[in-house]
């Protein structure tokens, strides 16, 4: 076989030991093994019915269940459950010091570890998105404006358009959830584009090889 890619996603343990990043794969899971009853469980704790004032009889058979393993879909998923969780710790924090401010005055800051942008403040916060000016001749600033001037050029080479067009401000959002999320969908696609190439040259060398060689020149 061939071995694959990707880069310590922490995935759940019912999942295959590789998973692949570059497509959703879906896989039958045992009748009765932990799994299996973990979600028929859940299933059928979802069919009570909240209205007390009547009663529901209903029979229902799970016939099969099926396991998605997509490593894009989960990692987003994870991204913004830890970011709704950092938010939901965060307002906690600021409500223990609110009191605290009362009779201190403190402060205290957290946090970590994402791969961003090297332009992106030191500890860029979790739990929410925020916008920074960028410092007009800096960088950051001159890479952006290249990028954007760049996107007016006509297309018609039959036609000239003059333009005049004076950038007034550029700023910059940074929230992980959504920076996560992209690059998660990205390296997926460069992992199926690296794979369809793959295929193709593995196709290549099965007419020389492994089938019917082909003929001369």
């Amino acid at each position: 076989g061939g071995g694959g890619g990707g880069g310590g996603f922490i995935v759940p343990s019912s999942w295959s030991s590789q998973p692949d990043p570059s497509t959703a794969r879906t896989f039958h899971v045992l009748n009765g093994s932990k799994e299996y009853d973990m979600v028929a469980t859940a299933f059928h704790s979802s069919l009570s019915n909240s209205d007390k004032s009547t009663i529901r009889i209903v029979t229902i058979r799970i016939v099969t269940i099926k396991r998605i393993e997509n490593l894009a879909a989960w990692t987003c998923y994870i991204s913004k459950r830890d970011a709704l969780l950092a938010r939901a710790a965060q307002q906690q924090q600021q409500q223990q010091q609110q009191q605290r401010q009362r009779r201190r005055a403190g402060g205290g800051g957290g946090g970590g570890g994402f791969i961003v942008p090297s332009s992106w403040s030191s500890q860029p916060d979790p739990s929410t998105a925020r916008t920074f000016h960028v410092l007009n001749g800096s960088k950051e600033y001159d890479m952006v404006a290249t990028a954007f001037h760049s996107s007016l050029s006509n297309s018609d080479k039959s036609t000239i358009r003059i333009v005049t067009i004076r950038i007034v401000t550029i700023k910059r959002i940074e929230n992980l959830a959504a920076w996560t999320c992209y690059i998660s969908k990205r390296d997926a696609l460069l992992a199926r584009a690296a794979q369809q190439q793959q295929q193709q040259q593995q196709q290549q060398r099965q007419r020389r090889r492994a089938g019917g060689g082909g003929g001369g020149g």
